[in-house]
């Protein structure tokens, strides 16, 4: 997928995984990468109303205005993992615009371009099919994008969720189900004379409903109306259907009663939505896209939920027939995936870079390692900009305590620090490199930070190693005590001191505590 001059990405490459999931700050691109992806193909449950407006076009800096912006570009290719995976039915309904290559695989290359007419005010979107050399197909587009569109549907879930809107008779995901009446004729007439005699035993034994059938009846005097009996009380809905429309869901509480979804919480009422959307979707797939592989995104699926609820949400989302493409900004969802199915949303110098985790890069034992780091943090490492690796839990202790001392917030900066003892340096420094993270290696004065500092330099790479390494001139512990806070240690030593600054007194204090 190939993003060019679209909102606030100027031009982006993004490989789609059979999960993908979308991380990083705010305003990195992570709900203009979902609204390309439904702009380009459509979806079945939006339709195609939705289209570019001009506020779509990526504007250069601060001074451009709309007539300055470039045409908008989306790209999206679909190919064979191997060769033969296709049925013969795909490549037959889209064959003129299906491409084999060298290797025997097929593959679709759809493009949408949007111009901005300042004549008009409007952007005007054009659909094209490309070739392998990403050149335009002569072939008229509008029946093969429609063809993708059912084979690739789209189906968006945002982030904006509402039971209340999500569950009334036209709703997107509830309505479907129920207005498409499957039930038999001699069943739905036999239900619908049952609803008719318990209509008439209840407007009978309510008694004041006679003084108002009596006094309405009064008006056939003055008007012409058909029957003796003119006026007709529904106690109940007369068909089936109006009662289908009026069908509402409750779930149970905690104490056995049956609520209405509405009422309950609404991380309750954000996982009902979710759990009726792929209840929507799966009917779909049975119904009209049996031969399709359809596309989920779905914004923040994690709203409102309980950690443990956030940690475990990702299983709801299986779809093994399609793709999922997520954006989340829940580091307990996270903790909970294949890490390389992880992308990273940068933004580097103005523009927005992706990166990702590459699993072949790691031996057996380092990807332990960084799954143990990822999974222990509850995924909230992979959220940071910056790393401060430490070797140990008292390095971190006091960088974490003296941070909001010197004035400084190191979460509000995004800065994470991580133990390296157990995981080793090298790791945690390849690590940040892939996923676009500053770091930063502080190492004690001693044989082992001398070991870490080694390491940590062999991955520079070209890089300052003054922006990247420190080292202190003792460990943690004597630089303590030599700034004035020997005392405690000494107090658990059991060790009086000959000279506040007898460096060599220190080490055996901090060797002893």
């Amino acid at each position: 997928m190939d993003i060019t001059n679209f909102r606030g990405i100027r031009q982006l490459s993004l490989r789609l995984e059979q999960t993908t999931i979308l991380i990083g700050e705010n305003n990195t691109g992570k709900s203009t990468i979902l609204d390309a992806l439904l702009l380009a193909l459509g979806s079945p449950s939006a339709g195609d109303r939705r289209t570019f407006v001009r506020d779509d076009h990526h504007l250069a800096g601060s001074g451009s205005q709309i007539t300055d912006g470039d045409t908008i570009e989306i790209v999206l290719r679909f190919a064979e993992r191997k060769p033969g995976e296709w049925p013969v039915d795909i490549t037959q309904k889209l064959s003129d615009v299906v491409q084999l290559d060298n290797s025997g695989k097929y593959s679709v290359t759809l493009r949408v371009k949007s111009t901005y007419a300042s004549s008009t005010t409007e952007s005007s979107p054009e659909w094209d099919f490309l070739n392998l050399n990403m050149e335009q197909l002569p072939i008229k587009a509008p029946q093969y994008r429609r063809t993708l569109q059912s084979l690739v549907p789209v189906f968006p879930l945002q982030s904006t969720r509402d039971w209340g809107r999500e569950s009334h008779y036209n709703a997107r995901f509830w309505g479907p189900f129920v207005r498409s009446l499957t039930m038999k004729p001699d069943v739905r007439q036999d239900l619908e004379r049952e609803l008719a005699d318990l209509n008439q035993r209840i407007v009978d034994g309510h008694e004041s409903f006679g003084a108002v059938r009596d006094q309405l009846g009064r008006i056939s005097k003055l008007v012409p109306l058909k029957g003796s009996n003119p006026v007709n009380i529904e106690a109940l809905p007369a068909s089936v259907r109006d009662i289908l429309s009026k069908t509402r869901m409750s779930l149970a509480s905690i104490t056995g009663a049956r609520i209405p979804i509405g009422r309950h919480g609404e991380g309750t009422q954000n996982l009902a939505i979710i759990c009726l959307f792929l209840a929507y979707l799966h009917s779909k797939m049975d119904e009209q896209y049996s031969m399709a592989s359809p596309i989920l995104t779905i914004e923040e699926p994690e709203a409102h939920l309980h950690p443990s609820a956030a940690y475990s949400v990702a299983g709801l989302l299986d779809n093994p027939r399609g793709q999922n493409l997520i954006a989340t900004h829940s580091g307990d969802l996270i903790a909970n995936v294949a890490v390389t199915s992880l992308k990273f949303l940068r933004r580097r110098r103005g523009e927005i870079v992706v990166c990702q985790i590459d699993g072949s890069a790691f031996k057996p034992k380092e990807r332990l390692t960084i799954d143990h780091h990822i999974r222990n943090t509850r995924g909230n490492i992979l959220f940071a900009r910056c790393w401060l690796l430490v070797e140990g839990e008292t390095e971190r202790i006091v960088f974490e305590r003296c941070a909001p001392i010197c004035g400084t917030d190191l979460a509000l900066n995004g800065v994470y620090c991580i133990e390296y003892a157990q995981a080793g340096v090298r790791t945690l420094i390849k690590l940040a490199k892939q996923i676009g993270v500053e770091w930063l290696v502080v190492a004690d004065g001693d044989n082992q930070g001398n070991k870490s500092v080694n390491s940590a330099t062999r991955e520079l790479n070209g890089e300052d190693a003054e922006a990247h390494i420190h080292q202190l001139d003792h460990t943690m512990e004597v630089v303590l005590c030599l700034e004035g806070y020997g005392s405690h240690y000494e107090s658990a030593a059991g060790i009086t001191p000959p000279n506040r600054r007898d460096v060599a007194h220190w080490k055996r204090v901090a060797d002893n505590r």
